[in-house]
């Protein structure tokens, strides 16, 4: 479950939905009512800032106590297996970037929207060179995931992410 800023206020947004369940006036409201969702639905909640940044997560996932919730899964190792210990790394480290990935993406989305809202042409200029620097950003990581072979992993998190404003990558 999502809470995200809206252009009517604040969005609560289900995983996988690309429309709001509810548009509130305040964070609070929607907050309220996302939290309300994710523990009844037994599912994760992250709140974000107006900015897009994740200002709290919190799982409800069915058997998660409370004190053990973390805003990261870490790989849990075996010793008897190191093989799957490996892929389990793999996975984890993937699964990573792909959140970051997702965030880059969003932020410059973000970033080109704000552009286009402001009427002076030259802030608008500069707007858009900051959201032009997250494409060259973006370049880069591209490379780093295909060197260290994690491209599925990474494609897997980034389109199973929950989001309202993140977009897949069109390329």
């Amino acid at each position: 479950m999502q809470v995200e800023v809206h252009q009517n206020g604040w969005a609560v947004i289900r995983e996988s939905n690309e429309r709001a369940t509810s548009v509130h006036p305040t964070q609070a409201e929607a907050a309220k009512e996302g939290l309300d969702i994710a523990r009844r639905d037994e599912i994760e909640f992250f709140l974000h800032a107006q900015d897009g940044r994740i200002r709290e997560h919190d799982s409800h996932r069915e058997g998660e106590h409370p004190e053990m919730r973390r805003i990261e899964r870490k790989p849990e190792l075996s010793p008897a297996d190191p093989r799957a210990d490996h892929k389990e790394c793999q996975d984890f480290y993937g699964e990573s970037l792909g959140r970051i990935n997702s965030q880059l993406q969003g932020n410059r989305s973000q970033m080109e929207s704000l552009a286009e809202q402001i009427p002076d042409e030259e802030a608008q200029a500069q707007i858009q060179e900051m959201a032009d620097s997250y494409a060259v950003i973006e370049e880069s990581f591209d490379k780093a995931v295909q060197d260290l072979g994690v491209e599925d992993a990474v494609r897997a998190r980034h389109y199973s992410r929950p989001s309202g404003w993140w977009l897949a990558k069109q390329r």
